[in-house]
Formats: structure tokens, C-alpha cells, sequence
């Protein structure tokens, strides 16, 4: 189901709508195909939809803003929005932007804006007739050189919503798999040591940097290489022992450790059983179980 609000046509779902004119049009609308999921880059949603004005120097806009229990009309869905920096890709599909809960360089979003989304997402394919998977349900980058969507797990967002579209419902529930919490010891500021050898699970290019990914070390699968991915540059290369290797390049099934047996906590969450540390690609979260305090 629809509102129709002022000609402007908005899913049923959303909690309230922005009335000022927004930069959008120009482009002939095309049968609609593809949701293409975007991130604020910031944590306050009004900054970010006000950047979407018409007479604004970005020149960007979105059909909606999820913000937590929020959704937000912000284009109606009968007009091209300018959001994926493609026109072809702009007549053709809805843009959905999502508040952030946290900052640079990890830019994810809360449970509840996952939830949000996802039920959005759902009544959209379900109006347009196709379903919410990897091939309808993109990221920006997938259409442009950019970063955008941050740290949004696509895998888990169409998840969620295939769930609804499939007729389910979905509680929101956390990229990280353990339920522990982090050892009290290990607060902000503190030091731990990791293991001497971690196995190389995936080892893969993106955003133009090797990265490799242990299963148990991110936490568990299905991992999100923005907040999991360590960059080769910030491992050694190590046999199973953990003595390092004349041969430092690293195929998957080899193991790594980190450069340091002192490495600072720069973020924890309590909740997920997750710590994060500092490389020189940003901050990388890591599951407390496989770490062990230093002084």
C-alpha cells in the first residue's frame, strides 16, 4: 500500500514525510528494478536530509531517510531522486539512506534502523515485483566509485527483508554472534594480546586493499569486511605455530598473526563480546574471546 501525500507517492510505512522540495526530477522515470541502499556518513539525520535541498549545493537526494524507528519520506517514489550518481540507474530505482550510529571510519547502523529498513525494503519489492536479493537490493558502490553504504551489511539487510517479503517477521538482531561480554578488564584504553596464529579463511581485495578475514576472530560468519577485514599489511605471515615465514605472501589456508603482542583496545561493545584496534586502514573489530589482557 501507498500514501499519496500532496501527488507524492510514499510507502504506507513511513512515520512522517519532508513537504520542502528536494534536488530530484529530470530524469524520465523507467519501470522501477532496483533499491539502492545508501549511508548518511553522519549520525545526525537532519544534517543529512537537509544536504538534499533542492536549492542545496550537493545536489543529492534520496526517496527515503531510515533513521532507528524512523522512515522518512523525503522524494516521492514517482520521481527520480539523485542519489546513485548514475541517471540511468536514477530513473530506474528507490534510494534509501540510513542514519548512522556511529562514526568514521566504521559508519554502521543500529539494530533498529536494520529493522526499519528491512521492512521498508520488503513492501517495496513486493509493490514492484521483484524480490529483495543481491541482484534488485544493491549498494552505491555497486553503481559508483564511492564507499557508500559504510558499514552496512548488505547480507544481513536483504536477509531481514527476504524474511518479511517471504511473509516472516524479523526481530533485529546484532552482526556479531556471541552474547558474552567483554571481560571488564578489557575497557578502552587497555592492552591485549591476540593469538599466534589465526588460519587465513578469506583473503580478498576491497576498496583496493588486501584484506584477510578468520572466521573465529571476526566473530563468526557471515563477517562484513568493513568492520572485520584486517589489511595484509598489518599481519605477518606465521606457520601454524606461529613463527613467521621467509614467504609473507598469504593464500587462504595459511596463517597470520598480528605485528604486536601489545595492541590498544580503542573500542568495545559490551553486548556483541566485540573489541576494535587501530591499523593504518582504521579501526578493525575483533571478537574478545580469542584475545588475552597485557599490562
Amino acid at each position: 500500500m501507498t500514501k499519496n501525500i500532496n501527488g507524492d507517492i510514499y510507502s504506507d510505512l513511513i512515520t512522517s514525510y519532508d513537504s520542502r522540495a528536494m534536488a530530484a526530477g529530470y530524469f524520465t522515470r523507467q519501470p522501477i528494478d532496483r533499491i539502492v541502499i545508501h549511508h548518511n556518513a553522519t549520525t545526525n539525520k537532519d544534517v543529512a536530509i537537509n544536504t538534499w535541498l533542492a536549492n542545496g549545493a550537493a545536489q543529492t537526494s534520496a526517496h527515503y531517510e531510515v533513521a532507528d524507528n524512523e522512515i522518512i519520506g523525503i522524494v516521492g517514489e514517482q520521481t527520480a531522486a539523485w542519489h546513485s550518481g548514475d541517471g540511468a540507474m536514477n530513473a530506474r530505482s528507490i534510494g534509501i539512506e540510513h542514519k548512522d550510529a556511529t562514526g568514521a571510519p566504521t559508519w554502521t547502523i543500529s539494530d533498529a534502523t536494520y529493522a526499519s529498513s528491512a521492512k521498508l525494503i520488503a513492501d517495496i519489492c513486493k509493490r514492484y515485483g521483484f524480490k529483495p536479493d543481491a541482484t534488485h537490493v544493491i549498494p552505491h558502490s555497486q553503481v559508483h566509485a564511492t564507499a557508500c553504504p559504510g558499514g552496512i551489511d548488505m547480507n544481513k539487510l536483504r536477509s531481514m527483508a527476504m524474511a518479511i517479503y517471504n511473509g516472516g517477521k524479523v526481530t533485529p538482531v546484532s552482526t556479531a554472534k556471541s552474547i558474552n561480554k567483554v571481560d571488564q578488564v578489557l575497557n578502552v584504553g587497555d592492552y591485549f594480546k591476540a593469538k599466534p596464529a589465526y588460519r587465513v579463511d578469506e583473503l580478498k581485495k576491497v576498496n583496493g586493499i588486501w584484506q584477510v578475514v578468520n572466521y573465529a576472530f571476526a566473530g563468526g560468519k557471515p563477517i562484513n569486511w568493513t568492520l572485520n577485514g584486517i589489511g595484509v599489511e598489518s599481519v605477518d605471515k606465521v606457520n601454524s605455530k606461529g613463527n613467521k615465514t621467509a614467504n609473507q605472501t598469504l593464500a587462504v589456508g595459511d596463517y597470520f598473526r598480528l605485528h604486536s603482542d601489545r595492541i590498544k583496545v580503542v573500542a568495545n561493545d559490551p553486548a556483541t563480546n566485540g573489541v576494535a584496534f587501530g591499523t593504518r586502514y582504521g579501526n578493525v573489530w575483533v571478537s574478545a574471546d580469542t584475545l588475552t589482557e597485557v599490562k
